[in-house]
């Protein structure tokens, strides 16, 4: 095993970097397959004496685990560890270039019928690529990757560690408890996804739009002001087949603000776009956002991951969920669970033990972080689930807050030591978080943007034909 040593600075203060490829058996039910090879990246603590290193677990899935950089804060105490994601890190990537171009839909068309067969075939063709290849998906879900974890603990020699996972990332930290809870000091999951919820649900996305309504509407004096759900409504009841000289894909404009919904600050954008298209006719905020979709989605995961650990873990044979997903004509709906769950019905042949896909009784010493915004993962659905099957777990919901970018990096110090005082010793009240209101005065546009950079748009879409 090659090891390489390094320096990293955060924050002003450099720290000692180890990096090394870690051997892990591709099939642990069997003796006679081979292995493959994960990197590991461990960023060594200030400290002389460090107490429980902090195992990073990244959001997701299909998104890489070695890219997060721990606070000051955290690496006083504690060495940081990453351990990259089977199927996504490391010598097997579960990528397709026929699933990203499908992702991209076809003629202007998101979420139409045709789009999704084109994706689930892609799929499907990926999946004979992945048989002729001899890659087997029963290998690559969620309890591979923490068994992975586990040989990596166990290698390094620690016996307990801490958990710090976001998004995707707390489910694997929460059947990481189940799976070794003797192996967990502490855990700290932001924005929880309990068993059943890697999918998102169009009334999900009502319900955060209804609250940004009731946020604007307390502060807001004008009686004639129009709400966020009616120029939604009202944009795509009147939307034309183009801005100018481009086509108009009210799919890729829906998951864009979907995806956009995930903070705070480009959420009020969203919202700003769809009041100017409504009440102006100015839809070159919502082209923006189409644009972005093209741009940044299709390369935003590795899609056979993502697919494969997501299906393995939740996919129901009965229901239909292109039937259940699609979205209303005039709304906005949950436009990437179409995508993710009703263009990919090949994948579910390797669903996990039914002991990992319900949620059990855990005693692991854990403190869950919400924001009642989050489009992705409300906070009410691990205190309905969650909360009641584990006795020594905390959870704290910030007001006005998102998905885990805001409640990571807002009030980035306030956060940075909560986690770090939570790891130590395990209480959570004595970090206050200041209130940030949400401001619907937006400094810059997504219209204005889109204007000011039309000629560089015009080159580039005549560039990608």
């Amino acid at each position: 095993m090659k090891t390489l040593t390094s320096k990293i600075k955060i924050d002003g203060t450099k720290y000692r970097v180890t990096a090394f490829s870690f051997q892990v058996r591709i099939d642990r039910s069997s003796n006679n397959t081979g292995s493959i090879e994960l990197p590991v990246k461990i960023i060594h603590s200030s400290g002389l004496s460090p107490k429980e290193p902090v195992f990073w677990l990244a959001g997701g899935p299909g998104v890489s685990n070695m890219k997060q950089k721990p606070s000051k804060k955290l690496l006083e105490s504690h060495d940081f560890v990453l351990v990259g994601y089977r199927g996504v890190d490391g010598s097997v990537r579960l990528q397709s270039k026929k699933i990203k171009k499908a992702v991209k839909g076809i003629n202007n068309s998101l979420l139409s019928d045709e789009s999704l067969r084109n994706l689930h075939d892609s799929t499907d063709a990926y999946m004979q690529e992945l048989e002729s290849a001899k890659i087997d998906l029963k290998n690559y879900t969620i309890i591979d990757a923490i068994d992975d974890l586990e040989d990596v603990r166990i290698s390094l020699g620690y016996s307990k560690i801490n958990l710090l996972s976001a998004s995707y990332g707390t489910r694997v930290a929460l059947l990481y408890s189940y799976r070794y809870p003797d192996s967990i000091h502490r855990s700290v999951m932001v924005g929880v996804n309990p068993p059943g919820y890697f999918i998102w649900w169009p009334d999900q996305t009502e319900k955060i739009i209804a609250k940004y309504d009731s946020i604007e509407s307390a502060g807001s004096p004008d009686s004639n002001r129009i709400s966020i759900k009616k120029s939604i409504e009202k944009s795509f009841d009147k939307m034309p087949p183009r801005w100018t000289v481009f086509k108009l894909d009210a799919g890729k404009i829906k998951a864009s603000s979907f995806v956009l919904m995930y903070r705070k600050q480009s959420a009020v954008m969203v919202f700003d776009a769809y009041r100017k298209a409504a009440l102006k006719g100015d839809y070159s905020g919502l082209y923006l956002m189409q644009l972005a979709y093209d741009y940044l989605v299709p390369g935003m995961f590795a899609w056979g991951d993502l697919f494969n650990k997501g299906a393995s873990a939740d996919f129901n044979r009965d229901q239909n969920y292109q039937e259940t997903l699609k979205p209303p004509e005039s709304g906005i709906g949950a436009p990437l669970s179409l995508l993710i769950w009703g263009g990919g019905e090949k994948w579910p042949n390797n669903l996990i033990e039914e002991e990992y896909r319900k949620v059990r009784h855990s005693f692991t010493e854990t403190l869950m972080i919400g924001g009642n915004l989050d489009i992705s993962t409300p906070p009410e659905n691990a205190s309905r689930e969650l909360l009641p099957q584990m006795p020594n777990a905390k959870q704290i919901i910030l007001e006005d807050m998102a998905h885990v970018d805001d409640l990571m990096y807002l009030q980035k110090d306030n956060f940075d030591r909560l986690v770090s005082e939570y790891f130590d010793t395990g209480r959570a009240e004595g970090v206050l978080f200041r209130k940030d209101p949400v401001s619907f005065n937006i400094p810059v546009s997504f219209n204005g943007i889109a204007k000011a950079l039309y000629p560089i748009v015009l080159i580039l879409r005549l560039l990608d034909r």
